[in-house]
């Protein structure tokens, strides 16, 4: 029987908006650093958590997935970073997720909307809405990584940074 893998979509946290600073290098913003300290916290209170996560490489996407890093109590040889996936649509990030080393288990990825939004309903074949800020889905998936594709996975939980439980 296929084991069954989990995928953990998040949405990167709130951003700044400064004048001169290029998208790519936004870093977050007060409310962003506090919405992924209480992300990170939560995630460590989280079965099934992932062995690799990936990120795009811009700045704020980063910063968010060290903060799941750290909330899984990985390393930081477990963050696979790739400009690819800046803006990406479900498309690119599904192909960047195909590429997953075979054998790789759970998995997380970090990036921006509409691209993770658009990913979870490709995935689950429905609509669940915008993930918000620093907002999670987490999908189970019955296909290896090399299989994933539209209608491939089911949603096991939403959260959002408001309705993460501290301990």
């Amino acid at each position: 029987m296929q084991r069954t893998n989990v995928l953990w979509v998040v949405r990167h946290a709130a951003a700044e908006h400064t004048v001169g600073v290029p998208d790519f290098r936004r870093s977050l913003r007060p409310k962003g650093r506090k919405q992924a300290k209480r992300m990170e916290r939560w995630l460590g209170t989280q079965a099934q958590p992932p062995g690799t996560i990936v990120s795009s490489a811009a700045r704020r996407a980063v910063e968010t997935a060290q903060h799941v890093v750290r909330g899984f109590g990985l390393s930081d040889g477990d963050l696979i970073t790739c400009r690819a996936l800046y803006g990406a649509g479900p498309g690119t990030l599904i192909e960047a997720l195909r590429r997953l080393p075979s054998g790789t288990g759970n998995a997380a990825l970090v990036g921006h909307n509409p691209g993770v939004s658009d990913l979870v309903r490709v995935l689950i074949g429905s609509w669940i809405g915008d993930l918000p800020t620093c907002g999670i889905a987490v999908l189970t998936l019955q296909a290896p990584w090399g299989d994933l594709g539209p209608g491939t996975a089911e949603l096991a939980l939403a959260a959002t940074s408001d309705g993460f439980r501290e301990r």
